[in-house]
């Protein structure tokens, strides 16, 4: 219950929060007048319990987001590499040795445009494999803190269109907007900052990503070297 609770927090709810609280500084057209020091834990309930609903649509778009950015700019996926010429010291043909061990899959001789496929779908074996083991938490801990950065993309884009509602139709705002009376050149410095922040988001998310591809490949390895025979197919 505690690992559900402590990924749903970094992967959803906070995003939700976040996004919340943000929306309200720009548009404060709700009053957040319900956090009282008076009631607190009742407050805190509903904070999260918005947050859980707001963060679950954020979680899905965020993961639409990532897809997009790859095929816009044909990024490759990882996995063929991190096998094929080894990963953290581990020789390549060593590792699908273990694959074909533990799976009886052999990644040799794949058709190249089957290939991104099969390795793809094999890591999923090795991925699920590795987290019925006792050491998943630390793997699991770097999707979670991937999966936050990335879902924080959306929510930039999001506070990015508010501030472009705010520029645009002014008209529209309630006059006790914080940014209704900051000058426009404030305005598009905030924007200018998002849009560097979600490259920045991109490339911390996409790093811890490929940390987490290599520690459950080592993982794999060393628990397989380990536990096991290897058989070798080549």
């Amino acid at each position: 219950m505690d690992k559900v609770i402590h990924r749903d927090f970094y992967m959803i709810i906070l995003l939700g929060i976040i996004l919340t609280i943000g929306l309200h500084a720009i548009f404060p057209v709700f009053s957040l007048s319900f956090i009282s020091t008076s009631e607190q834990f009742q407050s805190l309930l509903l904070i999260l319990l918005i947050g859980y609903i707001i963060g679950h649509p954020l979680f899905y778009l965020g993961g639409w987001l990532e897809s997009i950015i790859d095929r816009l700019f044909s990024n490759e996926h990882p996995i063929i590499n991190l096998i094929d010429k080894g990963v953290l010291g581990i020789e390549g043909s060593a590792l699908k040795d273990a694959i074909y061990s533990c799976f009886g899959v052999n990644l040799n001789n794949v058709e190249v445009a089957n290939k991104i496929m099969h390795y793809d779908n094999t890591f999923t074996l090795i991925k699920q494999y590795t987290y019925q083991q006792s050491f998943s938490d630390i793997l699991k801990s770097l999707t979670y803190k991937a999966t936050m950065f990335r879902n924080l993309i959306p929510v930039c884009i999001i506070f990015i269109l508010a501030l472009i509602i705010v520029i645009l139709f002014p008209f529209l705002i309630n006059q006790e907007c914080i940014l209704f009376v900051t000058s426009i050149w404030i305005k598009l410095i905030l924007i200018a900052f998002l849009v560097l922040f979600i490259i920045s988001l991109r490339l911390i998310s996409q790093k811890i990503y490929l940390e987490w591809f290599k520690e459950v490949l080592s993982y794999f390895y060393i628990f397989m070297r380990t536990n096991s025979n290897i058989t070798s197919k080549h």
